[in-house]
């Protein structure tokens, strides 16, 4: 049985720094959002072109992109207690950016095409998405841990 007084004293809970509340949660929510919305935005747009070829590239990417966005955040927040995911996501981006890292490095040694510039912005963006979703997972690592008492 406990006492009245222990009953009613405040858990002795350990808290967040402030500077993990304010920089690394957002960097984390972010991290997953941008780096889902760029990804469900070039993975989407192919498939709705093909489905439904009145609608257009950009509106097709703008709709992947806003999707991807709520899958990213979501994902992030039922990940949030757990270490998994967000190791396995800063995995998988950081290999992402050393095979996109390599490709656009053989890109830009070879001779020029007309479409060079075209597959370097587009792989300079999606190295942008991984490199989010890097950030996203180191992020979420850092909170995964438990907060020292």
């Amino acid at each position: 049985m406990t006492n009245a007084l222990q009953y009613a004293s405040p858990t002795t809970r350990a808290v967040r720094p402030l500077w993990q509340r304010v920089v690394v949660v957002p960097v984390c929510y972010l991290g997953w959002t941008i780096g889902w919305a760029i990804a469900c935005g070039f993975l989407m747009a192919p498939a709705v072109q093909q489905r439904l070829p009145a609608v257009g590239v950009t509106a097709a990417m703008i709709a992947g992109g806003v999707v991807g966005a709520f899958g990213g955040a979501t994902l992030a927040h039922l990940a949030r207690r757990k270490r998994w995911p967000h190791v396995t996501v800063a995995a998988l981006s950081a290999l992402a950016m050393l095979y996109l890292a390599y490709a656009l490095y053989d890109m830009l040694r070879g001779p020029p095409t007309f479409l060079t510039g075209f597959f370097v912005q587009l792989g300079l963006i999606l190295l942008g998405g991984a490199f989010a979703m890097l950030c996203g997972g180191v992020a979420g690592i850092l909170l995964a841990r438990r907060p020292r008492a």
